[in-house]
């Protein structure tokens, strides 16, 4: 569907001082950099159709 091996995605993301709010965070993390990468990687799409 997608090949890129050039592709990199990286974000930044604060982590918690206390270790047990530390794993009350893990799932909203993981959904904020699914999302994240989600759209960035619908950006990427977009803007190499619109390219072609």
């Amino acid at each position: 569907l997608y090949d890129n091996q050039n592709y990199v995605f990286r974000d930044s993301f604060e982590f918690a001082n206390d270790p047990r709010a530390f794993f009350n965070e893990e799932d909203p993390a993981v959904q904020r950099i699914a999302r994240r990468f989600a759209e960035n990687l619908i950006s990427t799409l977009v803007i190499g159709l619109e390219a072609n």
